[in-house]
C-alpha cells in the first residue's frame, strides 16, 4: 500500500523461507518482482506458482504478459488458449486477450475485449488506456478523449498505466 516494493519482497521473501511451498507466497513475489521490474524473477515465481497451484489463472496471465514482453509470442498465444480452454473469461483475461488481439492489428477484436472486461470492472486503469489507444488506432479520437478524459481525472499511480498514457 506504500509502494515500497522492495521491502514488501523482502517480507515476502522471508515468508516463503518458513513455508517454501505456499503458492500464495510465490505469487506475491511475482508481483512484488514486477513492480521492480525483475521479469526474469517475477517469472520464475509466477510458474513456481502454476507449478503448485496450476489453477492460478491471475499467475497465468501474467505469465503470458512476461512472454508478449520477451516476445515470445507463440507462448503468450498458448496460454491465451490455456485461459480460454478452462473457461477463464475476467476482467485481466479479457485485456490479455485484447492485447494480443492489438499485436495482430486486429483492432474490432480488441475493442470487444477491453469493453467487456470494462463491463466486468469499470475502473480498470490499465483496461481504460488501452481501449483508448485501441479507440485512437481506429480513428474513434472523441470517443478515446472522452476515456482518457475520465482517466486522467483519477490518481493514477500504476507506472505502465502512466507509460501508457504518455503513448497516448
Amino acid at each position: 500500500s506504500q509502494r515500497d516494493y522492495k521491502a514488501a519482497f523482502g517480507q515476502w521473501h522471508e515468508a516463503m523461507q518458513i513455508a517454501p511451498e505456499d503458492t500464495y507466497i510465490s505469487e506475491k513475489l511475482g508481483h512484488a518482482c514486477l513492480r521492480l521490474a525483475k521479469f526474469r524473477d517475477a517469472d520464475q515465481y509466477f510458474r513456481q506458482t502454476v507449478d503448485g497451484r496450476p489453477e492460478a489463472w491471475a499467475a497465468w496471465i501474467e505469465i503470458g504478459k512476461l512472454k508478449v514482453l520477451s516476445l515470445d509470442l507463440r507462448g503468450a498465444v498458448d496460454i491465451r488458449k490455456k485461459l480460454k480452454g478452462n473457461g477463464v473469461n475476467n476482467a485481466q483475461a479479457l485485456i490479455y486477450h485484447g492485447d494480443l488481439a492489438m499485436l495482430d492489428n486486429d483492432f474490432g477484436e480488441a475493442e470487444l475485449d477491453y469493453r467487456q472486461a470494462l463491463s466486468m470492472a469499470p475502473d480498470l486503469p490499465d483496461g481504460m488506456i488501452k481501449l483508448a489507444i485501441c479507440l485512437q488506432a481506429q480513428k474513434k479520437d472523441a470517443d478515446a478523449a472522452d476515456i482518457v478524459g475520465r482517466l486522467t481525472a483519477r490518481d493514477i499511480q500504476h507506472p505502465l498505466v502512466l507509460i501508457q498514457l504518455a503513448h497516448y
